[in-house]
Order: structure tokens, then C-alpha cells, then sequence
């Protein structure tokens, strides 16, 4: 990942406590700061007090789910990039993701190559799609 600057903050929504920490422990070491949200309910609250720059949104949750956040997500903050992170490997599910506007579709276990690439890529989108949009801290 290149250089970040220290606005870039990446929320990271999974039910799941440990994949939850071992993406903000790697994110963080990649100079990224991280916010964590456990629900989708949750995560749509932190978006609503500040944007970050890119979401990382597990799909299969208990209550509201992610194609549900991504969804109000997109209705509140059209040019959020959202990349879906899941244990599901359907190629329906993840062609559905794309259509509702997710930029991309990780998989679990995680390949961290191609995570820091989708980050880093997301992030530099959320810049360009963003640019007069307040950020955390402004």
C-alpha cells in the first residue's frame, strides 16, 4: 500500500471479533486508522458522524445485514467505496454485491496482497468521488 495519509480511515464492520482485529491490526501497520463496528446498525451510526474513506463490510450478519448497510450507505454517501468481505464464496452473491454498488468482493480467508491492493484502491477512488465531502476531524 502506498504512503497513507493520516485522514485515511477505513471502517471495518464483521460480526466476527477475530476478523475484525486481525484487519485493524494489518491496516493499522499500513498506517491506516481504523474504526471497527461489530453490526450493521452500528456501522451505519459511525457513517452517519463522519465519513470514513472506505468501508470493509462483512455480508452475512445477525439483524440488519450488509447488503442492507450498503444500501443505506450508498443512499447516504453515493461515492463511499464498500468492499464486501465474506466466507461465502458464491459467484451469484458477489455479482448481486457489485450491482448494489460494492467496488469489490474479498474473500476469507484473506489473501493480504490482494486486500492492500482494494484498499488502497478504494481509498484512492473515495478521494477522487469525495473531494468536497468533510472528513473525520474537519
Amino acid at each position: 500500500m502506498a504512503e497513507t495519509d493520516d485522514k485515511d480511515i477505513v471502517l471495518v464492520v464483521d460480526d466476527d471479533p477475530q476478523i475484525a482485529r486481525l484487519l485493524d491490526r494489518f491496516l493499522t501497520k499500513k498506517g491506516v486508522k481504523v474504526i471497527t463496528a461489530d453490526n450493521g446498525l452500528r456501522a451505519v451510526e459511525l457513517c452517519r458522524q463522519s465519513v470514513p474513506n472506505l468501508v470493509l463490510l462483512d455480508i452475512i450478519m445477525p439483524g440488519l445485514g450488509g447488503t442492507e448497510v450498503l444500501r443505506i450507505l450508498k443512499r447516504e454517501h453515493p461515492n463511499l467505496p464498500v468492499i464486501f468481505i465474506t466466507a461465502v464464496q458464491d459467484e451469484m452473491l458477489a455479482k448481486a454485491a457489485l450491482a448494489e454498488g460494492a467496488m469489490d468482493y474479498l474473500c476469507k480467508p484473506f489473501d493480504f496482497n490482494v486486500v492492500e491492493r482494494a484498499i488502497a484502491a478504494g481509498i484512492a477512488i473515495g478521494e477522487r468521488g469525495n473531494a468536497s465531502a468533510p472528513k473525520p476531524g474537519d
